[in-house]
């Protein structure tokens, strides 16, 4: 008999280059974001060392990755379209995207601006 777990999995900093925003010069220039990633699974891969058990982290970075190829004015789009598509991952129970904006475009020093999502 297979004994499930409740655990976490998370990718953090994954950075990566996009023209997000609603200024002008964000669609062209682009800058940098960090995208945390925490999933909530529950299976038996630490039991069998199979990964077709768990949620392969390679998959994860590439929706990450195919998703910031998308132009939206808003990084809040972007987190919910990442946290769409991972929430239909099998072996998903739950999970939370951070998507950092590092620099932003702000009267003042401000190192960063970020959302979550969480569903």
């Amino acid at each position: 008999m297979k004994k499930f777990m409740r655990f976490r999995i998370k990718l953090e900093n994954i950075r990566i280059y996009g023209f997000n925003g609603c200024i002008e010069e964000e669609s062209k220039i682009g800058t940098d974001y960090l995208v945390n990633i925490e999933l909530t699974t529950v299976n038996s891969s630490y039991k069998t060392d199979d990964l077709t058990e768990t949620v392969d982290y390679c998959t994860v970075y590439a929706i990450v990755e195919e998703e910031s190829r998308n132009r939206y004015n808003l990084i809040e789009t972007l987190a919910h379209k990442i946290l769409y598509r991972l929430k239909n991952l099998s072996n998903v129970e739950s999970c939370s995207v951070e998507i950092k904006k590092l620099n932003p475009p702000v009267n003042g020093d401000v190192a960063s601006v970020s959302v979550i999502f969480a569903a």
